[in-house]
């Protein structure tokens, strides 16, 4: 690990096992990484060496930061697209390390149990902004939707009861 230096202290990474924080202590034995709420994870070098590390700093700072989304079946896909795409662009505009030379994109994945299901695509030049520009989008974008009438609909169950055949009716009654 010592001569590999796959990361270095302040940089943000990523582990297989689902850690993820910034690097704040590389010592002989351990790496001590600070996740978002502050704590901090401790791991053994020998365990880091065999593991898989996303290094958000190393290469290219640019980053997709993908928003799952989903309207109801009434929805006019045309409008949702329409505003989706203003509010990524009024939200990029605003939060800091967004990419501004990128043009978000909305993408219809699926024909949901209750929604027609989509990713709207913005983009990021600093991978510490992802969470950022996400938690804005959604605000904002969920406030839009309200005030343009574009549902997101909740999974609704249709129960239909079978009408009782003349026998069973005779059978099922008291006597």
């Amino acid at each position: 690990m010592a001569l590999d230096r796959p990361i270095a202290i302040g940089q943000y990474v990523q582990l297989d096992s689902g850690e993820e924080g910034f690097v704040e202590e590389i010592g002989w034995r351990t790496t001590r990484i600070r996740p978002w709420n502050n704590n901090r994870i401790l791991i053994p070098n020998e365990k880091l060496s065999q593991t898989v590390i996303t290094n958000l700093h190393l290469g290219d700072p640019v980053m997709s930061v993908y928003v799952s989304c989903g309207v109801s079946y009434e929805s006019d896909l045309a409008e949702v697209e329409r505003v989706c795409i203003e509010v990524a662009e009024e939200i990029m505009a605003q939060v800091e390390g967004s990419d501004l030379e990128w043009n978000p994109v909305v993408r219809f994945k699926e024909f949901g149990d209750s929604n027609i299901n989509f990713l709207v695509v913005l983009r990021v030049v600093q991978p510490e902004a992802s969470y950022l520009l996400q938690h804005e989008f959604i605000k904002a974008l969920h406030k839009r939707f309200g005030e343009e009438g574009i549902e997101i609909a909740w999974p609704i169950r249709k129960v239909v009861f079978a009408s009782p055949q003349p026998d069973e009716e005779s059978h099922s009654r008291p006597s």
